[in-house]
């Protein structure tokens, strides 16, 4: 029933509205009564996550609906581009289902729904805890297909809600005038990114498209049905097959983390370890990570080590969220959740913690979230780290084989529901058997026909056995499901590019960059796709954009390189290849390429020996590096250069990003040799990679640069004397971009 048409909705005076100066409390706690008044509401709607800086822009859009009760039963249905979730409450227990994993969890006991709205401010008590408001404006809305009169007001509140390193702040209310119904809200939030990230400001909107009071829910509404093939994951529990490894050698693994660099768990010998897989899509993962990145600072001296996998998603998500969050502990990245580290440890539910002692034995197990959970981690640490721990007896349970390399093989029963066919789909995905992986996507859409998870698992089953045109077909059907996900259209662009079809991928990545737009490989693939068609300077443009959103993406300046080569631009080729080998040093690919574009440029002298100084606008290759051996005598007579420009922090708003640097000469220099660095996670990568530290040696006393990204940067000076020997360096002088 409509709102306006609903006999018993309390009758408000509008005389407040017609004061020269509303009170902006009266008008909340009216508003508050407007929605307290009805026995249920029905409330539709998207909510709108953005982040954003200087460098980098994330939107999150996701369409709702809630029901709610005046006795707290709720009912929110969600979905957007990581997918779809279920929330129930019918008084006593509460439900929450994500589709991806296709499982759910029970809590008992009531649960406040505050946390549906934003900044946890409750429309029916918006003016408890209230400090300060305001009145902002009077401003007319459009939403649902009507105009609303409404009185913007800005609220702050007594408590500020703190999620990890997420902080909010103010919340705005669009209030409408006859009615006092809350149509827009807006909340404040800030992102603490550490030393040199500063804090990233965002938002949360949420935008009503239609409110119904008095609604009466369709029977059932607040009762939980699980979803065919649905299975309940227990808070702290573990399953026969996870028992299988506790007391057992933890399987070993490398996996790749976010700065490139190869992690192995037998680096860790000697200390007490946790293993956490995770999702960013996984709303238990992300309330238990603001806990974990706690534990990580408080145990960081107490040989304690934590280590996040994530479920197999794309790199740049992955980067963003943790960026976002500020979160501090190693992430780890796995190329999908068919990756053997989660078959070998039974790792198929989110969260999965896994705690291994000093000798490398499982010690625990532990599966979902919990309000204890930090506790009882913190107290899993103390017991392992004791003198007198004692590990747990393996079991037999299920029958497991320990291997040579100390691996347990679960015999895995035969698969009878569609989410066990799923399983055994990605483990023959992860064998490379893809004729086994189409199979068994092909059984689990027998017994749930159309289900998006199994085309899916064909789709990737199709492509990694380049059958593209297959392939493509399962991507097309996933897009006609779902035509805001951005990043089938990318899976389906590259299905064209890797069947030798260009032009027929272009218009999918484009696609894929309208929907998101801060994915760096969705620039990459198409300023690839651009530069295979022969259209190099939209190669050149998509493939600055990837660089400037992940600076550390070789793959792009492989792209990008290759794009200069066809324009026969080779000093700045030769500049892309010294950042990749920067990046990447063992690229065989860019030195040999480097080689060959010094050679057809006539600089045969041997790395080091610049041909010729470099001025802010000839556009010069950039010289060898030169490693710096912190072990190197010094010459401590020899004073460290006077910096002239550019000043300390300094902020550039140039593209492309050209640094020049200019010092006085040192008395007793013959040379010297410019160092630069750059942070990310709160560190300087030569603080954190000290053993990969290289400067670029010249004879002026100016040289220029290609920076590696938009992110913070430093420079410093070392003279050099006649012997070779560094004087004292400069002082570090950081700069940022805004492009």
């Amino acid at each position: 029933m409509n709102y306006r048409a609903f006999a018993i909705l309390p009758l408000i005076s509008a005389g407040v509205w017609a004061q020269d100066a509303p009170d902006p409390r009266i008008i909340l706690e009216k508003a508050g009564s407007v929605y307290r008044a009805p026995s249920a509401l029905e409330l539709k709607g998207v909510k709108t996550h953005e982040q954003h800086d200087e460098f980098t822009e994330t939107t999150l859009r996701t369409p709702f609906t809630l029901w709610l009760t005046a006795d707290n039963q709720y009912r929110m249905d969600s979905k957007s581009k990581m997918g779809s979730s279920l929330q129930i409450c019918d008084g006593e227990k509460n439900w929450n289902y994500i589709s991806q994993t296709n499982r759910y969890f029970v809590n008992t006991g009531k649960s406040d729904p505050a946390y549906l709205f934003d900044s946890q401010v409750d429309l029916r008590t918006p003016a408890s805890k209230l400090k300060v408001a305001k009145i902002l404006r009077q401003e007319t809305l459009e939403t649902g297909g009507a105009k609303h009169l409404c009185q913007v007001i800005q609220a702050s509140y007594e408590r500020k809600q703190k999620k990890g390193s997420m902080e909010f702040g103010d919340v705005t209310f669009w209030v409408e005038q006859d009615t006092y119904l809350v149509w827009k809200t807006s909340v404040t939030m800030v992102v603490d990114m550490g030393k040199y990230g500063g804090k990233t400001p965002g938002t949360e909107t949420t935008l009503y498209s239609s409110i119904q009071l008095n609604a009466e829910p369709p029977s059932g509404t607040f009762v939980f049905t699980p979803p065919a093939g649905a299975t309940e994951q227990k808070p702290g529990g573990s399953d026969k097959r996870s028992n299988a490894l506790l007391g057992r050698p933890a399987p070993d693994f490398k996996l790749r983390n976010l700065d490139g660099k190869e992690v192995q768990l037998a680096d860790f010998k000697g200390k007490v370890v946790l293993l956490d897989f995770w999702a960013t899509w996984c709303e238990p993962c992300r309330e238990e990570m603001p806990k974990l990145n706690k534990l990580s600072k408080e145990f960081k001296d107490k040989d304690v080590v934590l280590l996040g996998i994530d479920v197999g998603e794309d790199e740049d998500t992955v980067r963003s969220f943790i960026k976002e969050n500020g979160y501090q502990y190693p992430i780890l990245l796995t190329s999908s959740p068919g990756d053997p580290v989660f078959d070998s440890y039974a790792a198929h539910s989110y969260p999965s913690m896994v705690l291994i002692d000093r000798k490398g034995l499982v010690a625990d197990y532990k599966v979902g979230s919990g309000e204890s959970t930090e506790q009882t981690l913190r107290d899993d640490f103390t017991r392992v780290l004791a003198a007198n721990y004692v590990p747990p007896t393996p079991s037999a349970e299920p029958k497991a084989t320990v291997t040579t390399s100390s691996k347990p093989v679960v015999e895995w029963p035969d698969p009878v529901t569609a989410i066990d066919f799923l399983q055994r789909g990605y483990r023959n995905l992860r064998d490379k058997s893809y004729t086994s992986a189409i199979q068994d996507a092909n059984a689990a859409l027998k017994l749930k026909p159309d289900w998006a998870s199994a085309i899916r698992l064909r789709a990737q089953a199709s492509y990694d056995a380049k059958d593209y045109d297959a392939a493509v077909n399962d991507y097309t059907a996933l897009i006609e499901k779902y035509p805001d996900w951005g990043q089938m259209y990318n899976q389906r662009g590259l299905g064209y590019s890797y069947g030798g079809k260009h032009d027929l991928a272009i218009p999918d990545y484009t696609k894929a960059i309208e929907l998101d737009r801060y994915v760096a490989s969705f620039h990459n693939n198409r300023g690839w796709a651009y530069r295979e068609t022969g259209d190099i300077e939209n190669a050149i443009r998509d493939l600055n954009d990837a660089i400037g959103l992940s600076p550390e993406y070789t793959r792009a300046y492989e792209n990008r390189a290759k794009a200069f080569d066809k324009r026969n631009d080779l000093h700045s080729e030769l500049a892309d290849l010294d950042v990749i080998l920067r990046i990447a040093p063992t690229n065989q690919w860019a030195k040999n390429q480097r080689d060959d574009v010094r050679k057809r440029m006539g600089l045969d002298a041997a790395p080091g020996e610049p041909e010729s100084q470099a001025t802010a606008d000839t556009q010069p290759a950039t010289p060898a590096p030169v490693a710096i051996p912190l072990t190197e005598s010094i010459d401590s007579s020899l004073a460290a250069p006077k910096l002239i420009s550019p000043p300390d922090d300094s902020v550039f708003t140039i593209y492309p990003r050209r640094t020049t640097l200019q010092w006085e000469a040192s008395e007793g220099a013959v040379s010297y040799i410019v160092e630069w660095d750059y942070s990310y996670r709160d560190l300087w990568h030569s603080e954190d990679h000290p053993a990969t530290r290289v400067g670029y040696p010249c004879t002026a006393t100016t040289f220029t640069f290609h920076f590696v990204g938009a992110q913070p940067g430093r420079w410093r000076i070392w003279p050099v004397n006649a012997a070779g020997e560094r004087g004292q360096a400069s002082e570090w002088r950081t700069f940022r971009y805004l492009r």
